[in-house]
Parts: structure tokens; sequence; C-alpha cells
């Protein structure tokens, strides 16, 4: 694939540093405030990112094993957790080789990636940070480079099937992002990550590198011309010559473009044997799919699609999420997450319901476990949340739910709708509890709590580190205080109280490492009104339950927590 090479260097162009910070005003948009401000306030997420303590603590809870990698500023490397065998990418960062601008915009990355909450996208545990040093927890994932896996295992390019697959996915995180408000503008072959080493499993893929991302608040408030030659899109290069002009998101879909048609052709679409040569044709140079041998086997939803991504105009450019319901990426979906299973989705929507039947508090300490699963214990999960979630943006919405349930009710004749009718009415109130962050979505953090099987969050590990991060103040209890910061503004005191006295068997206002144990362990149960949010709704067991096969997909549909610290995988870059 000599015509496409790997850039050396930096990802940022022309007229703008790569220490160029910008940052968003803090005033309402003129649109109205954004679904990405409910998303990233509404749940546990941001809040379950840990400021875990000075730099040099991070070797008190892990054990470096390799360096991955160095760069500018700092070096990663694969680390084990002393506490329960997990392993994890570390990145470390050297303060001293920043300027304020370049550590400012460090902390804007940290920001933003306690933001996102999607299969295909990278996790931030824990942050570390002294004057000398910051130190990023990352998701571990071992695989290589979609760069790398190109050229060496596909010789420079896909069949169609597998470039279907990777866009759908590679669209699939972006299109989050965009929901939260968040223009990656560095998406690019090195910036996806396949996160399993072994050949015969590389099927799922990271967007890692949040460096050079930014929020936005309107269609275009981006002024910074950052990104990579082969990618970047050419509105960008336009506000390079024309000062006070801006661009919007849509600069990611045209990254995507590129990318996809690198996946299909083997060659990029604008090419050039120097940067300033490929940005001249990024800018001007006609979108030609030759030549046709190359494209003599390819669809032509596939190279639609391509179109559509790669229009000059931003305002046309389709979106995202709309390309995930483009013909060629429905097909893709339908071939890669596979059929609907009834077996898997009625163990699923047991699980669901019998997370609904649990107190509040148990409900938000199983979530806080949940956010520590590796790529392995999360196993089939992951294809069963994708399953439910149809439009592929990382959240399940009502209409997505509702589907799945339909689709596992038994054919009945009319005289029974008003039987589906009151099972749908119940299954309401399993969604509106299992959306713990009130969005009006299941994200998949609560999708991950909602359905982890018994052994995951009764494992003694996993409840010191869950306990551990709900005791915020290193007291030994979790109060009060503590559920308000981790809950926010939606809980009443009296609320987060109740949720306390749920578990508070000693009656001292407070939980115990032995108490919170006791109640992780005990069974499910209907909640009273303790931590109700205001108008919540209490499930109550279904007429469905009756008929559903009691759990037995369940285990077909959780991922096998015994030898939790298997390979994971390296997806973090310096």
């Amino acid at each position: 694939m000599a015509c496409l090479k790997r850039p050396t260097e930096p990802s940022v162009m022309g007229t703008c540093t790569s220490t160029a910070v910008e940052t968003t005003p803090p005033v309402s948009s003129p649109r109205g405030p954004q679904l990405g401000d409910k998303l990233a306030t509404g749940t546990l997420h941001g809040t379950l990112v840990a400021m875990a303590g000075p730099g040099s603590a991070v070797w008190s809870k892990y054990r470096k094993e390799k360096k991955l990698g160095s760069g500018l500023a700092g070096s990663v490397y694969s680390v084990v957790s002393k506490a329960t065998g997990d392993r994890f990418a570390l990145k470390v960062v050297s303060k001293r080789d920043l300027d304020s601008s370049m550590k400012e915009r460090l902390l804007l990355e940290i920001e933003l990636m306690k933001r996102v909450d999607h299969p295909h996208v990278i996790r931030l545990y824990e942050v570390y940070d002294d004057p000398k040093h910051l130190c990023m927890v990352m998701e571990l994932c071992e695989g290589r480079e979609l760069y790398d896996h190109l050229i060496e295992d596909h010789g420079g390019k896909y069949d169609e099937a597998g470039a279907a697959n990777i866009t759908r996915q590679m669209l699939s995180a972006v299109a989050h992002c965009h929901q939260l408000g968040i223009c990656h503008r560095d998406i690019k072959l090195e910036n996806f990550v396949f996160v399993s080493k072994d050949k015969t499993d590389e099927t799922q893929m990271k967007l890692i590198d949040f460096g050079l991302s930014k929020t936005y608040r309107r269609d275009r408030d981006m002024s910074s011309i950052v990104g990579t030659p082969y990618y970047i899109a050419p509105e960008l290069l336009k506000v390079a010559k024309n000062k006070g002009s801006m661009y919007g998101p849509e600069c990611d879909q045209w990254s995507l473009g590129v990318i996809a048609y690198m996946l299909l052709a083997g060659q990029p679409p604008f090419g050039g044997d120097t940067d300033r040569e490929i940005m001249k044709n990024v800018q001007s140079a006609p979108l030609r799919f030759a030549p046709s041998k190359l494209w003599a086997h390819v669809s032509a939803d596939a190279k639609d699609l391509v179109k559509k991504l790669l229009d000059r105009n931003p305002s046309r450019r389709i979106s995202a999420e709309d390309a995930l319901q483009h013909p060629w990426m429905v097909n893709a979906r339908t071939r890669d997450v596979g059929p609907r299973s009834s077996e898997i989705e009625a163990g699923v929507l047991s699980s669901l319901q019998q997370f609904s039947l649990a107190t509040q508090f148990k409900r938000t300490a199983q979530q806080v476990i949940a956010f520590h699963l590796t790529s392995h214990e999360i196993g089939d999960l992951r294809t069963a949340f994708e399953r439910i979630d149809e439009d592929s943006t990382g959240l399940v919405n009502w209409n997505e739910f509702v589907s799945c349930v339909r689709s596992n009710l038994p054919d009945e004749g009319e005289d029974d709708q008003s039987r589906r009718d009151a099972i749908l009415a119940d299954f309401r109130k399993v969604f509106d509890l299992v959306d713990q962050g009130n969005t009006g979505r299941i994200s998949y953090l609560e999708f991950l709590a909602a359905t982890l099987q018994d052994r995951t969050f009764t494992n003694e590990a996993r409840l010191e580190q869950a306990f551990g991060q709900m005791d915020l103040d290193h007291s030994g209890f979790i109060t009060i205080p503590n559920l308000q910061v981790l809950l926010g503004d939606e809980y009443s005191k009296e609320s987060l109280a109740a949720m306390i006295d749920e578990v508070d068997q000693e009656r001292d206002g407070r939980i115990s490492f032995d108490e919170f144990c006791a109640a992780m362990r005990s069974e499910a149960r209907r909640p009273g009104s303790a931590g109700k949010r205001e108008g919540e709704r209490v499930a109550t067991p279904t007429a469905w339950e009756a008929d559903a096969t009691a759990g037995a997909g369940a285990e077909a549909a959780a991922a096998d927590v015994d030898g939790a610290a298997a390979d994971d995988g390296a997806a973090t870059k310096t």
C-alpha cells in the first residue's frame, strides 16, 4: 500500500500550533440545551472517574508490566491492579515538559473522556495528579492499530464486508461523541485500536486519543486548524485562509469517509507526494472511484455512503447518526451483530426486571461495579446491548427497548391486547428505573449494571473496589454527602437518607463495609419509597415474568467472569 504513508508530523496543521486551546463559553446555545448536556451531567459515569491522588500514589495500587510506547510528553505502560488483577493502560505525563496551554488541553481531554460511555470508545478510569506528573489509568486494548491491521493482514484493503463492519463501529463511536457535543477532530486509522491481540478475535475496535477534541454548542463554533493531512476536512483548510470563519463537527464525518474509502480501495481518495499537494487535492480534486479494477466488486451502496461522507459542503454532508441508517450500514449491522436471539433477550429482560426490584442503593452500587468491568468480563453483554441499540448510537431509547420486549411476547389474539398493554406498562417502569441518570435513555453503563450476574457484584475484590469508590472521603463509611456527590442534585437529602437507612443495620446514619457487602449479597426485593427521584415509579412483577423462561438466557447473555485478568489490550497513545 505504497500510496498510504503513516504520518510522522504532529496532528496539527498550518496556522495553529499544537498548544492552541479552544474553550467553550459558558453560555446557553441559541438552540437550547443539548442532549449532551443532560447525558454528561445526568449519569454517574463522569463522577466515577476518580481523581485518585498524587502521581506517585499510582504505584501503590498498580504494578508495572511493560512500556507500551512513548511520546513527546510521556509514556504509556501496561499495569496490573494489585487488588483485582485487572490489567490497564497507564499514561504518565511529565508536567515539566508542558506549557500552560498544553496542560489546559490535557485537562480538557480528561473532562471529555469522563463523558463518553460507549462499546467502541476507550474508557478512562482514574486520574492521579501532582505538580510533577499526571497519570491516566485507562482501558487496555492489546490489539493493533487499524493502520497496522490494514497493512499487515489485509494487503492494504479489506473486502467489502470487513470494511462495512469497521465503518459501522467507527460511525457508532463518532455518533455517540456528537450526541454528547464532542467533536473528536483527529479521526484517522491510527486512532482506532482493536481490543484483542488474538488474530482470530480482532472484531471489536475502540476510538482513542481525545487530545485534539473539543466540545461544541452551536452548529459551527470551532476555529483551530487541527488534524492530519490525509484526513483533514476541506472546511478546516478554508478556515485557515479566511480568519473569523468557523467549522463544525461535520469534519469528523469527512475523516470517516476518507477511512472508508481507504478500507475499500487501499489508497486515500485525495493523495499527493507532499502535505501541501495532499491538502490542495482535498480542497479541489474531484472524488473518483478509480482505478476501476479496485472498485469493480464494491457495491453501489458502499460507494453512495462514501460519496455522502465526502461531500465538500458540510451542510449537505451526512451526519454520523444518519449514516448509521444508510442501507450499507443497516445491512452491516444485521450481518455483524447477528439476528435477534429470543433466548438471550429473554435473559436480558429478566435481568433488567430483577434489577428494577432492587433498592436504589443496590442499583447505584451495581453501576459503580459495572464501571470497572473489563472487556473480557463484559463479553457477550456488549453484543446483547448492540442488538437492542438499533440505531447504534450507544444509547437505548424507549422505542428500541419496547421493540425488544414486543419481540419476546408470545403471539396472542386480539382478546389478549389488554394483557400485552399491561406488560408494556410494567416494562416502562423497568425502563425508567434502569435509566438511573433520568435521561430518557439507557446508557451502556446502566445496561451493564442491570445485567450483571450475581457472582460479579458479590465478588469480594469488586465489592472492596466499589466501596472504596463510593467512600469518597476515605472515612471507612458511605455517607449522605458521599451519595450527594455521586448522584447529583436529582435526589433530595431526605431521599439519600432513606437510601442509607435501607442498608444501615447499625442505625448510625452511615454504611460500613460489612453492611455494604450484606446489602449487595441480599436477594432483590421491591423497593419502597426510599431513594426515589421525584415522580419515579416503582416496578412490580409483570405478567411477562410468568411466561418468560425464568432467566434461561441470562447465563448466555452475561459474561463469564472467571479468569477476570485475561488479556485486554492497549488502546492508549501518548
